[in-house]
Order: structure tokens, then C-alpha cells, then sequence
């Protein structure tokens, strides 16, 4: 017996007719990807609320690496929105299996600082939070938090030299007593989310979850 969720994707995700990665002919229940490539999709194991400071949880939905990378890639530096789509899907299947009692009030995608997101022209979290949105019955809020203060590139920072660096970088408005599922494209060290957590239980948020796409 098909669960009920696997019925909801096949009503939201329209069926393409090539993988998005590969071009082979898809066949009806495919999603957005062949066979093949979805066999080379890493499932990524879930967080403990341990794990990151001041999230209640914290799933990812894929390693990253293979196939999810290339996504990833074509997402945040070639400007490809559709890339969001395969990724979305994985995310809301890996959701709906620990989706917590009474839901979300809101999903908030990681913001960008407004000088960076100028440059790229987009902020790749949100264009992924509206693809799971589309999916998923949470309303989107890309105005509630905000990125006030811009930080060095992190790539080659460890956890603590992150955790300091993104003190104080983020700001939200008044989220009284609502549930809230954040929404990124890769976590590292967690250090981000941590921060955009904090911000959110300052403003009243009840919880926060966050959902990736991937995993560094």
C-alpha cells in the first residue's frame, strides 16, 4: 500500500520527461531524477537536537556529494532555480517521516546578507524553501529574518571560529509561540543555523527545526 505522502508527491511533483542531471528518458513515478542518479543520492544520517546549539532538530536530507553536489552547485553559482526541485523532494520525504506534532507555522529560508545577495541576485536557501513550500502545507516568510551583519567567507573556519564570527549576525521580527522549520542548502558545522536559531527564540519562535538539503 502506497503511504499517503508518496500519493501527495506524485500530485505535486509534475512528471519531467528527462533527469534533471543526466537527460535520460524518465518513466512515470521517476520524480525529477533517473533510477541510476537517484541510486547515487547519499541519504544522510539525522541529527541529534544535540548537535546544533538551540535547534530542536536538525535534518539533512543528502551527503554532499555526486549528484547532490552537482545540484547544489548549479543552485547557489549557475543561477539554475530548477535545481532546487530534486533536492526539495528528497528534503519534504525525509521531513514527512519525523514530521513533528501540530506541524509549522512558518518556514524561514537562511538569508543572505543584502550586499551578498545583491551580487549573486538571488539567495539560493530561498529559492530551495520555496520549492519545499510548494510541496509542504507551511506558509514561507522571506521578511521575518534578516542578516544584518556580513561575515568573511567560512569555508576554511572550524566550528568555535564560525560560532564567533556569526554572533550577532542575524535579526528576526516577532515570531510569538510559532513553530518554525528553517531552511538551508548545506550545513557544515552548524554554526549558521545556530545563530538564525538563536535569533528566532529571541524573537519568541516556540522551536525551531532546521532542514537541509545537504551536508558538508
Amino acid at each position: 500500500m502506497r503511504r499517503p505522502w508518496e500519493t501527495l508527491r506524485t500530485l505535486c511533483y509534475p512528471q519531467r520527461n528527462h533527469c534533471h542531471l543526466c537527460e535520460t528518458a524518465l518513466t512515470a513515478g521517476d520524480g525529477c531524477l533517473c533510477a541510476r542518479c537517484t541510486l547515487h543520492l547519499s541519504w544522510l544520517r539525522i541529527h541529534s537536537p544535540q548537535d546544533l546549539a538551540g535547534l530542536n532538530q536538525s535534518l539533512a536530507a543528502y551527503q554532499h556529494l555526486a549528484q547532490a553536489r552537482q545540484l547544489i552547485l548549479q543552485l547557489k553559482y549557475q543561477g539554475n532555480g530548477a535545481a532546487a526541485e530534486p533536492l526539495a523532494e528528497g528534503m519534504c520525504d525525509l521531513l514527512i517521516d519525523f514530521w513533528p506534532k501540530g506541524g509549522f507555522d512558518v518556514a524561514v529560508p537562511v538569508p543572505m546578507h543584502p550586499t551578498r545577495q545583491a551580487e549573486r541576485g538571488y539567495n539560493q536557501a530561498a529559492v530551495l524553501a520555496r520549492a519545499v513550500c510548494r510541496h509542504l502545507p507551511v506558509p514561507l516568510d522571506e521578511t521575518s529574518l534578516a542578516r544584518v551583519r556580513d561575515t568573511t567567507t567560512q569555508v576554511s573556519a572550524d566550528r568555535e571560529q564560525r560560532a564567533r564570527a556569526l554572533q550577532g549576525a542575524f535579526r528576526s521580527a516577532r515570531l510569538e509561540g510559532k513553530r518554525v522549520l528553517l531552511i538551508d542548502d548545506v550545513v557544515t558545522t552548524g554554526s549558521t543555523a545556530a545563530a538564525c536559531a538563536e535569533a528566532l527564540k529571541e524573537a519568541g519562535a516556540r522551536s525551531v527545526w532546521l532542514l537541509a538539503a545537504c551536508e558538508a
